[in-house]
């Protein structure tokens, strides 16, 4: 016994000192860039002002596919062969307590799958329920659902496809496209994740009430975050080697104003970028919303 303890606890302690490794590690690879000031390049806030507002004309559910999230992006180019889509089912379609949109690409060739493809669906579930005192009659329905679905299409990274010139804009829109899970397609518990992007002192006035949150509080930390606030604050792309350094500032309803800061791999050979290490700092400004979902 006291040996399976000590074993258990030498395992934890390894694993705490990898963590602490990793923390450093990721600590360090940031602060190259602490205290660096960009060019204030005002495309960058335009960009993605455009880019929010035309979030909400695009269609998660009930589409063929995602591609009109690019159409604000111009700088990235997907290829040809493939589609931009979300590797969820619709809400309705099954029991969950909350979904973020999920992009990936599907070669044009491969079908869009339906929602019982991605698993138990809601006829499966009022199935267990009606049929629980009947384990024959539910083997046979089970069976003759399960007959129905297909295989899913791989889960691949739409950036794997999707090529773009190496500069702020082009970088900042790659950024905004990985980041669209924060704003649309959200259910239930995952509108926790929702985000609003703060790019200056009008988008501070322009947060407006909603879910469970308190208006009056709301108004106090606008007061408290517009104090804050400095045109160092926003958006900012650094292109170093073959990384790119970003850094901006978004709201949470269960956090408050908050730095982002994101490095973003690129591969200047296939024109694509190959990875985000994004790091959310704690709030410069807090804000904590109760429970809503």
């Amino acid at each position: 016994m006291k040996k399976n303890f000590w074993k258990l606890f030498s395992f934890w302690i390894k694993e705490e000192k990898k963590e602490e490794k990793k923390e450093e590690k990721e600590v360090d690879y940031f602060a190259k860039y602490e205290g660096l000031e960009g060019d204030n390049n005002p495309r960058l806030v335009s960009i993605c002002a455009e880019y929010m507002a035309s979030l909400c004309k695009v269609p998660v559910y009930d589409c063929s596919d995602m591609n009109p999230l690019l159409k604000k992006l111009p700088d990235l180019k997907l290829d040809e062969n493939y589609v931009l889509d979300n590797y969820n089912p619709h809400p309705r379609s099954r029991e969950s307590i909350g979904q973020n949109l999920d992009l990936y690409v599907r070669s044009k060739s491969v079908e869009k799958p339906r929602d019982i493809d991605f698993g138990m669906s809601r006829t499966e579930y009022v199935y267990r329920i009606i049929l629980k005192n009947e384990p024959k009659m539910l083997k046979a329905k089970l069976e003759e659902l399960h007959s129905q679905m297909k295989p899913l299409p791989k889960h691949e990274d739409p950036f794997k496809h999707i090529t773009l010139p190496f500069t702020e804009e082009a970088v900042w829109q790659a950024y905004l496209l990985r980041q669209a899970r924060h704003r649309i397609g959200m259910y239930w518990h995952g509108l926790y994740e929702k985000r609003v992007f703060i790019n200056g002192v009008e988008d501070i006035d322009g947060l407006a009430p909603e879910f469970s949150i308190s208006e009056e509080r709301l108004e106090r930390f606008k007061v408290e975050a517009k104090a804050h606030w400095s045109e160092t604050m926003r958006p900012m792309v650094i292109l170093d080697g073959n990384k790119a350094y970003i850094s901006h500032y978004w709201f949470s309803l269960w956090g408050g104003l908050s730095q982002v800061k994101c490095l973003v791999s690129y591969d200047s050979c296939s024109h694509m970028v190959t990875g985000f290490r994004i790091k959310v700092m704690p709030p410069v400004v807090p804000y904590a919303d109760g429970p809503s979902f």
